[in-house]
Parts: C-alpha cells; structure tokens; sequence
C-alpha cells in the first residue's frame, strides 16, 4: 500500500504529494500518453498535442492543444488541468519556460537512460495513485529486460555507427536513451556524438 505521507520528485525538483481527488491530465509527449493508458490512467487524460492522438486510437475525443512547438496556452489552461506532463529532453526550452510563465501546473520527466523508466513508472504510479499498475509495468519491464539480457549473452560486441534523421546526419551518443538500448543488444556506438533521444520524442 502506498505511504500517503511520501513525496515525489519531478525533473524539474518540484515536490509533488499523492493527488487527491480526479485528476485532469494533459500530456505533451505520446509515449507519456502512451504510458498513461498503460497505467490505467487514460480516463484522467483531457487534452494532448495532436501527434499523440496521431499515435494511439481512441484519442478522438481528447482535446488538442496544438503542436510541441506550436502550443495554445489558453486553451491548455481552459481544460483546467491538475499536471501537464512533458519530457523535458524533447520539449524546446522556449516551450517550457512559456508554459511555465503562464503558471500551468508543470509535472516534468526526463527519461534519458533506458533505466530511468522504472523511476519514471515510480513517480506517475505515486502521484496518481496507481502503485499497483506501476509495479506490475515495473516487474514488465525488468522481465523484458532480462530476456533481451538472456538472449544477447553470447553474442559478440558489434560497433555500430547510428545516424539521426537530420541534415546533416548526426550519430547519436553512447550516453542516451538509445545508446543504452543498443547497449542492451550488444551494439557499441561509434562515432562523434550528440544526445538524442528516438523512443521519447514528444
């Protein structure tokens, strides 16, 4: 059972306590919009940006609120929203220093690592109130993790140069989301590199 008492801790460093109440949600990031339905918190969600609804059926009837860059505060703030969930990495800083001008209740995350995710399902699973769901993504997760471990452990080292789709391409770091997923595989990236992030874009 979850210790009402605890606190939570977003990217930002803002402290947040267990939410009373219902929760209105809107998300700026589709694979945060993603994991909300994965924590059975998909009733709570009331306004995303279009490409999320783009990424997931069923999102008709949610709110847009615009583009990442191209953002309508107003009607952000219309949805009365308790958080705003946005990952910090794939947002533009003019982006979220607007939002935060504009005194939005900002709940931020920044998964950069593969294993941040489990921090990310420990804070959205406390803050909403779902422990549950997010212990059981939680042991998901590290079950999946295990068998690509498994599976990848007689294979040899293979160096990898990975390219951005960008102009001019840009190989991505070791130090990132998806260096430490091809780490996992048994990919060592190689190459001058520069933080980028495919799997949580906004």
């Amino acid at each position: 059972m979850m210790d009402e008492a605890r606190s939570y801790f977003d990217a930002r460093g803002q402290v947040f306590a267990p939410h009373e109440g219902a929760a209105r949600i809107v998300s700026l990031s589709s694979g945060l919009t993603d994991l909300l339905f994965a924590l059975d918190l998909g009733e709570k969600l009331v306004g995303c940006t279009g490409d999320c609804a783009k990424s997931m059926d069923g999102l008709v009837a949610i709110s847009k609120v615009g583009e990442i860059d191209d953002l309508d505060l107003r009607k952000i703030a219309d949805l009365n929203p308790t958080h705003i969930l946005v990952h910090l990495s794939a947002t533009p800083q003019p982006v979220i220093d607007a939002l935060a001008a504009a005194d939005l209740p900002l709940l931020a995350v920044d998964v950069q690592m593969v294993q941040d995710n489990l921090d990310l399902y420990t804070l959205l699973g406390g803050v909403f109130q779902v422990p549950t769901a997010a212990d059981s993504l939680a042991r998901r997760f590290e079950a999946a993790q295990a068998r690509v471990k498994m599976a990848m452990r007689a294979k040899s080292l293979r160096r990898v140069l990975y390219l951005d789709q960008d102009n001019p391409y840009k190989t991505i770091a070791k130090q990132s989301y998806a260096g430490s997923l091809m780490a996992l595989a048994r990919f060592e990236l190689v190459g001058p590199q520069i933080s980028f992030n495919p799997l949580m874009m906004p």
